[in-house]
């Protein structure tokens, strides 16, 4: 882990043949992205911010000592078979988001 935070930075352009594109600058890596690229991006971020909210609801009432009170492990089971039902019916798969699958190559710019 990094000791200072990564930020991901996506502007758009356009080439001179006018097509689109999407450049990508994370720390010293930058590279550039199709717009359905950072769409697909941008849409697995926003489903994975839903599940944890939603994840962290079903953990909340399932270790509620006035409610089930379900041990902490027997509720992450829960949620993880809520996670692959989730997944089944949503028929999401995991969007691989590492900034090494992202096509972006080191800058030198030394």
């Amino acid at each position: 882990m990094p000791d200072q935070p990564l930020s991901l930075f996506i502007t758009g352009g356009c080439t001179f043949e006018g097509k689109p594109f999407c450049h990508v600058r994370m720390g010293d890596r930058e590279g550039s992205l199709t717009p359905a690229e950072v769409r697909a991006l941008a849409l697995g971020w926003l489903a994975a911010a839903e599940a944890s909210e939603q994840d962290a609801m079903v953990v909340a009432e399932l270790t509620d000592p006035t409610g089930v009170a379900l041990p902490i492990d027997l509720a992450g089971a829960v949620v993880a078979g809520i996670r692959t039902r989730r997944g089944q019916i949503q028929g999401l798969g995991e969007i691989d988001q590492r900034p090494e699958n992202m096509r972006m190559d080191q800058r030198d710019d030394g």
